[in-house]
């Protein structure tokens, strides 16, 4: 097991130690990339707990066999966009694992993207620590959930677009949101966002302050709304109080959330990103806020956060200079200990994806 851990630790601090030195920092995130490339390449469920593998393989072979409906015994969704993408790549190829590496390395370039749209011609090296980062959370949960890993890429795409100074930004935004949401019908939430370039800061943190606490007391009573049940994709009993969803777990995700935002806050403090609209940047993740209520129902919500970790973390270790400050080593600590905690709680899936990695290789 310990290995295991090794595997998804050495990443970061291999980025750590080789810091100064460009070659081998390089090095180290092409192996990382590599390595998160195999796995979400040639996943599978030989193990038999990652059953979300067995929905999608199972719609695959149906698409291969000439299957042109999407519902299936074990795999039924309404986001067509998912389902015409399969349809086509099936149509040129049967191979499952040819499609899941396309579809890797089309999500890396989109970041490539995102990340230049945010520094413009500014190089920044320093921020590529988020590719470690990510391999440790939520890469473990996005190998599996292979819809909502590529749409709420594109929401990232979108939201970097929506904080650039590009032209006719917002109506491109709108437009990438809806087709990730043929992807994952959950990403139409974002669809709203250029609403709050006209909303004052100041008004969206006294919103939140005074709702927060009301849909934290009316949550069990809300989170059965046809709405919110068709977001979460008939999920709404996952990880409920029912099934003993622990208050620790909530507790944590919303500490390491508000957390996250705290940090965008100091880093934006203490530098000057020209190419980008940084104070949208904070209200969204402002206004994001006001779903953390359900996390104490349903921990399967902290999936809406998870377009805004790459970018947010982008911008915080962007701001950090060569100098070693109190703000750097704290914002170092505290999110890679909370890196470390998702590790852990996630034990049981690390020697899963390894062993079913090296069983596919093997045969």
């Amino acid at each position: 097991m310990i290995y295991y851990y090794l595997l998804f630790f050495v990443p970061i601090f291999s980025y750590l130690v080789v810091n100064k030195f460009k070659f081998l920092k390089a090095l180290v995130l092409f192996l990382n990339l590599f390595f998160l490339f195999m796995l979400f390449t040639f996943q599978s469920n030989y193990i038999g707990s990652l059953t979300d593998f067995d929905a999608y393989n199972s719609l695959w072979k149906y698409m291969v066999s000439g299957g042109i409906k999407i519902r299936t015994s074990s795999y039924d969704t309404s986001d067509y966009g998912f389902r015409f993408l399969m349809k086509l790549f099936s149509s040129l190829n049967p191979n499952f694992s040819l499609f899941l590496a396309i579809l890797f390395l089309v999500i890396v370039m989109v970041w490539i993207i995102s990340f230049k749209l945010v520094t413009g011609s500014q190089k920044n090296n320093k921020s590529l620590i988020f590719i470690p980062l990510f391999s440790m959370y939520p890469f473990v949960y996005d190998l599996t959930q292979i819809r909502y890993f590529l749409a709420y890429t594109l929401v990232l795409l979108a939201v970097s677009i929506l904080i650039s100074k590009i032209k006719y930004r917002k109506y491109i935004y709108v437009f990438i949101v809806i087709l990730a949401s043929t992807i994952h019908n959950s990403s139409i939430l974002f669809v709203l966002l250029p609403i709050l370039t006209y909303i004052p800061e100041k008004i969206i943190r006294k919103t939140i302050f005074i709702f927060a606490p009301i849909l934290f007391f009316l949550r069990n009573k809300l989170v059965h709304l046809s709405i919110l049940n068709a977001l979460l994709s008939g999920k709404q009993h996952y990880l409920t109080l029912e099934k003993q969803v622990s208050l620790f777990s909530s507790l944590f995700i919303s500490i390491a959330l508000i957390g996250q935002v705290y940090l965008l806050y100091q880093a934006s403090k203490n530098s000057d990103f020209k190419y980008i609209d940084l104070n949208l940047l904070k209200k969204i993740n402002l206004v994001w806020l006001i779903f953390i209520p359900f996390l104490f129902i349903n921990l399967d919500v902290e999936r809406l956060f998870r377009p805004l970790y790459l970018i947010n973390w982008f911008i915080i270790f962007s701001s950090f200079d060569r100098r070693i400050t109190v703000r750097k080593i704290l914002s170092y600590g505290f999110i890679l200990t909370i890196q470390t905690v998702f590790i852990f709680r996630m034990s049981i899936f690390l020697n899963e994806i390894v062993l079913n990695l090296i069983h596919s290789l093997l045969n």
